[in-house]
């Protein structure tokens, strides 16, 4: 009888640290990635962005599981990047499946078939943002000497033209659901803004998401963050919100034609970049002064560059403005500026 009744006790035990166990891990197991395993070629941050950030993966035009989906790389013969990181980079044919998509989505927004994007304001910015005065310190406007000249009436824009501004992630902010949140992510963007040429330049790019989990030198400590949760961060918190807010304080963001990136350190872009240098160069990393090479938006090469993490911006800015903007047809230079370093320059053409 003894042992029978331990033997009840032990089972009974059981029972309750396996109900207790299931309690304890289903917070944290909702937070983890569903489905199937991502693919080795992957990258698990970007596509995250796709999936949650916009909820594109929910869009229509999506007829398969991007998660499991495998993608050739394309009729060019366009190889594969030897540098080697802490994860695998971005693949070309990755990047043209997923600009397949950005670009359908952008059709749908220019017919009026998408809603509007979040509209921040001034309040939005104060919570956990600050706006201080940026530095040409890379000498920007010798650097693109070339490119300012050929897209804005011949000539290099002066001083008084130019607002170069930093958007800092430094204070204290509210979650969403009014949860307060002490420790800043340390985020920033420096955007420099020509309204007179209706242009604006990203000169560095660190979002508030990203310094959750990099280990970036900033002078703010990383929240303790090991699941990665998103909700660490404020609810204004990507660059095309942010940007696109600043532009209407200083100018009429309604009218902006020309976006850039300087001197892109991106692994993902510059693999996509360095692929389609050498496909028409036969060299990853040639001297392509402005012009450059000039892509469409509808093609391939057009599509792959518009899926970048350089370009992701510029594709949401577009879908969440496209009644204010108006139809464009985006076409993009990619060139060397005076010192060779990679650049990007979207010229959002009205149709």
């Amino acid at each position: 009888m003894a042992a029978r009744n331990f033997q009840w006790h032990m089972i009974g035990a059981f029972v309750l640290f396996a109900i207790s166990a299931r309690l304890l891990w289903s917070p944290l197991s909702s937070l983890q990635t569903t489905g199937n395993p991502l693919p080795d070629h992957v990258n698990s941050d970007l596509l995250s962005q796709v999936k949650t950030g916009h909820d594109i993966a929910n869009n229509k035009e999506l007829h398969h599981d991007v998660t499991t989906l495998e993608v050739p790389l394309l009729h060019r013969n366009i190889s594969r990047s030897t540098r080697h990181d802490r994860r695998a980079l971005m693949t070309y044919g990755y990047a043209v499946c997923k600009g397949d998509i950005l670009w359908a989505k952008l059709q749908e927004a220019f017919a009026g078939r998408v809603p509007a994007g979040p509209q921040f304001e001034r309040s939005d910015f104060s919570n956990g943002w600050s706006l201080a005065p940026g530095k040409d310190q890379g000498k920007l406007k010798e650097r693109w000497h070339a490119a300012f000249k050929g897209f804005a009436n011949d000539r290099v824009p002066t001083g008084d033209e130019v607002s170069h501004l930093r958007a800092l992630q430094n204070k204290p902010f509210l979650l969403s659901a009014g949860y307060p949140v002490t420790t800043p992510t340390g985020g920033e963007y420096t955007l420099q803004y020509i309204p007179a040429w209706s242009a604006m330049l990203a000169t560095f790019v660190n979002s508030p998401s990203n310094r959750l989990t990099d280990s970036f030198n900033t002078p703010y400590p990383q929240p303790v963050n090991p699941l990665n949760v998103p909700s660490l961060i404020p609810p204004l918190n990507r660059l095309s919100d942010v940007s696109w807010y600043i532009y209407n304080l200083i100018g009429n963001a309604a009218k902006i034609r020309y976006i850039g990136h300087d001197w892109i350190n991106n692994d993902d872009t510059i693999n996509i970049v360095e692929d389609i240098f050498t496909a028409y160069t036969d060299v990853a990393d040639p001297d392509l002064p402005w012009p450059g090479l000039v892509f469409d938006v509808a093609s391939e090469e057009g599509r792959a560059l518009l899926a970048t993490p350089n370009s992701l911006a510029i594709a949401w800015m577009m879908v969440d403005h496209a009644g204010v903007l108006g139809r464009r047809r985006p076409r993009v230079h990619v060139f060397n500026d005076e010192t060779g370093q990679i650049c990007l320059l979207w010229d959002l053409v009205p149709v």
